[in-house]
Formats: structure tokens, C-alpha cells, sequence
């Protein structure tokens, strides 16, 4: 938390510094924000904000915990990451072209290393930081400290210019897929789902759990209670079951089954065999729901709110909800390639399948936070509206017209139902349609 608190600050003292109303800097910079007490005060509070922040951290230190070299680590950490060869360079970089009074000097390689340099750096020493103090080995840190550069750079790029022009979107795509490379080794979810009798049963389901198509409704159900003012841990088996559910689904889309002539797209191997595989993924629906049942805690009095959350996942997974989606687009797959295809049929295939999967795990995560009615339903629609831009975008080429235009209209829908909520807290939960990071 001291590390966290200690990157906000330095954070901000280098924003405020970007902002000052400098005598060289005649043409404000983007996001430019009134200096509500002045520029010599700003500057001077700015200054002071630094040095605040690896007091905190130094304060950290915990003689009990023997944590002292942990501590140091990360104030080196990030004494580099915001010092001339970090952030510093690419807010001076950047400000080169700002600057340049209208002369267009943009080209990739100048944004790919602001990025870098700028918002890279501050998220790769977050992810090293983190590490550092979880008491992370050495090749954990260092892919933590990637996966951080990956995402901050992602977040550059995407403040900086249009997100649906192709370059960008290549660049996010691949920094994407790069960032999830560096996760692939963290065995939480394998601790979350443990090898148990009878084997012949668990280590499947565990496979097929841990190798199904990523999603980010899990995601989802966690932040949607958080935003209402519930915990996370009020989530956390909801969360799972999705997950369960949406493996198990994947799973039976992927049996080679007799009137399947042709392979689905994302095709694994059946590892197990398809007869295993099916049964296995039968019997993840039930577990699913086990899960979610034995989080009832009288202590908490919250029957009533698992139930609820017991009959939305029962709704969205069922022949009016996601198997309907299935279906529907089984039936464009297997038409041996009679081109069927049509606006239409995409958007009701992607409001069924990843829409419904979406809209539940945001109304569950409401329901066990404590939500009102309306947060409910502001949820519910939300994550209709985000499941509806991750299906289009995982079956059509996003760089088409219709497709832009359809991305950009959910999304602006999306956020819309978010406009009510704690702004403070709302950042979290809208990175799941901004920038798609979530997946898990």
C-alpha cells in the first residue's frame, strides 16, 4: 500500500509539473486542467509531493518483518523509473512535439518510445514494486516488471491517438498478447481449483477450466460489487462459477462431434479424449453452482442474495441466454460455407452468447454487493453492452466500417450507465470496454 501511495504522488507531482503555464510553453499540453492556486504554488507543492512519497515508503519498513531490503528495492525502483532515463525523457520527448507549433514531426517510433519511456516505465516499476514487496523470486519480478511496461505503453498509445485507425490497433493487439504471455507461469488459478479425489475427474476439469477461451466476466462480477460498495470476497464464487460455467460451454463447443464436419475456430486438442471431455465439463455446471451456494454465510444474512445470484447465472446460461447464442451460431458455422452472414444475425448471437454471460456477471456482482434495484439493472446493462463489443470484435475484422461503428455506439452505451456511479471508482470497471485488458 506505502509502494501504491508512493507512485500516485510522484505521479501527480510529474502531471503538475506538465501542466504549468511555462513562458516556452505557449500552446497548452493535452489535458491541461485551470492551475487553481497559482503556478508558483503548484510548482512548489509539486516539488514537496515527492519526497513525501519515499517517506512513506521508508516508513514502510517493519523491523519485525525484516522487510528492510524490500523497502529499498522498490525507493531504487522508483527513484529510476521517475528519474532522467523514465518518465522524465518521455515527458520531455513528448513535449518536443507538443511544441512544435503545428509542425507535424509524429512518427511511430517517437510514440512508441514516449510510451515507453513515459507511461511504460511508471507501470513496469509498479508490477516490479508489487513483486518486490510480495516477496516475489527474481523471475517473477522481472515478469511483472514486463507485463507492467506492456500495459502502461497500451494505455499511452491509447490516450494518445485513435484507437480505430490500424496501426494503433495492431500495437494494442500485440502489446496485449505480450502482456498476457508474461502471466502464463502464476499459478493462481491452479491453486483456486486443486487437485482432489477422484482424480480421474478433477485433473480434467482442471485442465479444461485452465485452457478454455479467456473472458472477462469474472472480472466483471468482482468490480460490479466493488462499484455498489461491496468487497470483492463477496464475489469471489460467483466469479468462479462463471467461470465454470463459461469453460464448460467451451468445452462442449469444441467436441468433435458426427455432424461437426468442420473444425470451430480456436480448436484445441481434446486431451482427454471427447467422451472424458464431455462428462467432465457436465459435471462443471453443478460445481459451479455448489460453489456458489456454499457461500452462504449466515453470519452475513445474505441467503436471499445468493439465491438471486444462483437464478441469474441459471437464466443466462440456459436455452434463452447463451445456449441460444451457441446455437444460433452453429448454425452459420456448420452451413459449409453458404454465406448466411448478416448484421442481424451478429448482433443477436453476440447479445445472447458473450452479451447474456456479461449482463449476469455484472447484475450478480451488484446483487451479493448490496446494489439497488437501479445499480442492478445499470449493471446488467453494462455488461450486455461489453460482452456485445467483445463478441463482435472476437468474429469480425474490427477494422471494418460496421464494426467501428458498432464498437463505438456500445461503448459510448456502455459508459452511459456508469455516469451515476462514484467516479473515483468507476475507472476500474470501464477498462473492461475501453481497452478490453481484462480477460481472464
Amino acid at each position: 500500500m506505502a509502494a501504491a501511495s508512493a507512485l500516485r504522488l510522484v505521479h501527480a507531482s510529474a502531471s503538475t509539473h506538465e501542466n504549468l503555464p511555462l513562458t516556452d510553453r505557449p500552446r497548452p499540453t493535452p489535458r491541461t486542467r485551470p492551475t487553481l492556486y497559482g503556478p508558483n504554488i503548484e510548482l512548489l507543492i509539486a516539488d514537496g509531493i515527492i519526497p513525501f512519497g519515499f517517506e512513506l515508503l521508508a516508513r514502510d519498513d517493519d523491523p519485525a518483518e525484516n522487510n528492510s531490503n524490500r523497502v529499498l528495492r522498490a525507493i531504487i525502483e522508483i527513484s529510476r523509473a521517475m528519474g532522467s532515463q523514465g518518465v522524465i525523457e518521455g515527458q520531455y520527448n513528448e513535449s518536443q512535439y507538443e511544441e512544435s507549433e503545428g509542425e507535424e514531426i509524429f512518427h511511430v517510433g517517437w510514440l512508441q518510445n514516449v510510451c515507453r519511456k513515459k507511461e511504460g516505465t511508471l507501470h513496469a516499476c509498479a508490477g516490479a514494486c508489487g513483486a518486490i514487496l510480495g516477496g516475489g523470486s527474481k523471475d517473477e519480478i522481472e515478469k511483472l516488471r514486463r507485463y507492467g511496461l506492456y500495459v502502461g505503453m497500451v494505455q499511452g498509445i491509447l490516450s494518445k491517438v485513435d484507437e480505430r485507425k490500424e496501426w494503433p490497433a495492431k500495437e494494442v493487439n500485440k502489446l496485449r498478447d505480450l502482456a498476457l504471455k508474461e502471466l502464463k507461469d502464476f499459478n493462481q488459478a491452479k491453486q483456486a481449483i486443486p487437485i482432489r479425489q477422484p482424480l480421474a475427474v478433477f485433473e480434467p476439469m482442471r485442465h479444461l477450466i485452465l485452457s478454455a477461451p479467456q473472458t472477462s466476466a469474472p472480472a466483471l462480477c468482482i468490480a460490479a460489487c466493488e462499484l455498489v460498495g461491496g468487497h470483492r470476497n463477496q464475489a469471489m464464487a460467483a466469479a468462479s462459477a462463471l467461470r465454470l460455467m463459461h469453460a464448460s460451454t467451451s468445452t462442449h463447443e469444441n467436441l468433435p462431434l458426427t455432424d461437426r464436419p468442420r473444425p470451430r475456430r480456436r480448436t484445441r486438442p481434446t486431451l482427454y479424449g471427447p467422451n472424458i471431455e464431455l462428462l467432465i465439463a457436465d459435471g462443471m455446471i453443478p460445481f459451479g453452482f455448489e460453489l456458489l451456494a456454499r457461500d452462504d454465510d449466515p453470519a452475513e444474512n445474505n441467503s436471499n442474495r445468493v439465491l438471486r445470484a444462483i437464478i441469474e447465472i441459471s437464466r443466462a446460461m440456459g436455452s434463452q441466454g447463451v445456449i441460444e447464442g451457441q446455437y444460433n451460431e452453429s448454425q452459420y458455422e456448420e452451413s459449409e460455407g453458404e454465406e448466411i452472414f448478416h448484421v442481424g444475425w451478429l448482433q443477436n448471437v453476440c447479445r445472447k452468447k458473450e452479451g447474456t454471460l456479461h449482463a449476469c456477471a455484472g447484475a450478480c456482482g451488484a446483487i451479493l454487493g448490496g446494489g439497488s434495484e437501479d445499480e442492478i439493472e445499470k449493471l446488467r446493462r453494462y455488461g450486455l453492452y461489453v460482452g456485445m463489443v467483445q463478441g463482435i470484435l472476437s468474429k469480425v475484422d474490427e477494422r471494418k466500417e460496421w464494426s467501428v461503428k458498432e464498437v463505438n455506439k456500445l461503448r459510448d452505451l456502455a459508459l452511459k450507465e456508469l455516469k451515476d456511479f462514484n467516479q473515483a471508482k468507476v475507472k476500474t470497471i470501464s477498462i473492461l470496454v475501453e481497452t478490453r485488458f481484462c480477460n481472464l
